[in-house]
């Protein structure tokens, strides 16, 4: 009887979890780490490469959903802005086709050097 408990335990989970291939979750944390790579760079093309430009993302302090403005960021860095970005907590989970990567970010900042009014 106790057999018979193990196995129609295990069976739900082979026919209704549908397990990531291998290499998937590597491969999405690898593709976050090249966009974070090319922020770093300030590289905004290299970093649109690997997403949608079409994209809605949360920005700093909680703010809703909005379109980042990608050609600020190109001007902002051709200015000589410099971006450093840590990623803490980082977890992929793949479903099928679709995958969801969430991470928080240490984000440093250092603003291009600007004359003084």
């Amino acid at each position: 009887m106790r057999k018979l408990q193990y196995v129609l335990s295990v069976i739900p989970l082979l026919l209704f979890v549908n397990l990531a291939h291998a290499g998937d979750q590597e491969d999405v944390a690898a593709t976050m780490d090249a966009i974070r790579a090319a922020w770093t760079a300030g590289d905004v093309d290299a970093a649109l490469n690997h997403m949608e430009e079409e994209v809605d993302i949360y920005l700093r302090n909680g703010s809703l959903l909005s379109r980042p403005d990608w050609e600020g960021g190109r001007a902002a860095f051709a200015a000589g802005l410099k971006v450093k970005i840590q990623p803490v907590h980082t977890r992929v989970r793949v479903f099928g086709e679709a995958a969801i990567l969430t991470e928080y970010m240490i984000v440093q900042t250092t603003p291009p050097q600007v004359e003084p009014v």
